[in-house]
């Protein structure tokens, strides 16, 4: 096999499979890409056998074949080269990069080994807006669990719903402590067929934002289901992600959803509440990490006590919505990343009552997010 092609064409699809590809070591081919050239192009492919990633480029083929690459090491070398043209040639177990003066030999693993990524024939794709799958995806991952065990947890739960006629895609996290929806009017998303929604693992989730991000100016990707993979084309790359949905039942969250009016409510300027949060923050640490508010007529009072280092408090302007002051307690941290994601100057906090989920939500109407209190 022998190409030569531009650099920075290729530095860019490499790099796109460096959040994919294994780093445990378990099967070494993983850790790989597959380049394989024929047709006037070359494909880069990479699967962990849960995420996988295509791309392709134009490129001067002399001859066609395929070899693999351990990827990181090859994108280090490719993305220092100064030169703008390169040449590759593969061959007897090895690859060899030869730039101007510079001449490298990668070792490769047989091409026969590397794992089939699945293609999204037959399909159904549709076309959805960038901007705001984008705006979902930032908005409900942060919440996702952390924890291996909770393997229901790990991923966002994508579903459709029907409200008035229109057809809305819906996007929920959790982690137990807290849970976050964003949802947006998407009539193309009735063609796809999502069943009582998919759960989609999170290393996809941030591989797809990173993506979506990187190509901010195109206006629309194509996203389709079928055989238990969520697939997402861009037309203007060729640039193929499939994703193996995660066979695991996502929890009933609207039982946890408050249907009553709230007992409480309160209205924060939401840069003032988050600057407040984030200096008392300074003072915590993973043993002390709540925030306690003190909720009285016209104000909130937050404090927080770290024996181990001090104490802080802030008083924040707010419209108040009760009956009598109200003290709750916070992981600083889950409130903060809840004002992160909500749009807008002003935020919203409704009580329900003891023992309950605290509401946070901003103007827009498409997202809201609950947060458990501390016990104090």
């Amino acid at each position: 096999m022998q190409i030569t092609v531009k650099r920075e064409t290729l530095v860019k699809n490499v790099q796109s499979t460096l959040g994919i590809v294994d780093k445990r070591g378990v099967m070494p081919i993983l850790a790989h890409c597959l380049v394989k050239a024929e047709n006037g192009q070359i494909s880069i492919s990479a699967t962990d056998l849960e995420v996988s990633y295509r791309g392709s480029l134009e490129a001067e083929v002399k001859e066609e074949g395929a070899f693999t690459v351990q990827a990181h090491t090859f994108a280090s070398v490719l993305k220092t080269l100064p030169e703008a043209t390169l040449t590759l040639n593969a061959g007897n177990g090895h690859v060899t990069l030869e730039a101007g003066e510079s001449r490298y030999k990668f070792n490769t693993i047989d091409p026969d080994q590397f794992p089939l990524v699945p293609e999204p024939d037959e399909a159904v794709m549709v076309s959805i807006e960038s901007k705001p799958l984008l705006e979902m995806i930032e908005q409900t991952a942060f919440s996702v669990s952390a924890d291996h065990y909770n393997y229901f947890l790990s991923g966002i739960f994508w579903e459709k719903l029907e409200y008035d006629g229109e057809t809305y895609l819906r996007l929920v996290s959790t982690d137990g402590h807290r849970l976050s929806v964003s949802e947006r009017p998407m009539p193309e998303v009735a063609r796809l067929d999502l069943g009582g929604g998919i759960l989609v693992p999170i290393k996809a989730v941030v591989e797809i934002a990173r993506f979506l991000k990187e190509n901010a100016k195109e206006a629309t990707v194509l996203v389709g289901v079928k055989d238990k993979a969520l697939h997402l084309l861009a037309r203007w790359s060729g640039e193929h992600f499939s994703v193996r949905l995660v066979e695991k039942r996502f929890p009933d969250y609207r039982r946890i959803i408050p249907q009553q009016q709230h007992e409480h409510g309160f209205i924060f300027n939401r840069q003032e509440l988050a600057g407040a949060l984030k200096r008392l923050s300074l003072l915590s640490n993973e043993r002390f990490k709540g925030v306690v508010f003190d909720l009285e007529l016209s104000h909130a009072f937050l404090s927080h006590e770290n024996p181990e280092v001090g104490q802080g408090k802030e008083a924040v302007q707010a419209v108040f919505h009760a009956d009598q002051p109200l003290k709750l307690g916070f992981n600083a941290r889950y409130v903060l990343d809840a004002l992160d994601a909500i749009k807008g100057d002003e935020v919203a906090m409704d009580v329900m009552g003891p023992g309950r989920p605290v509401r946070f939500w901003g103007d827009d109407g498409n997202s809201f997010f609950l947060v458990m209190p501390m016990t104090l």
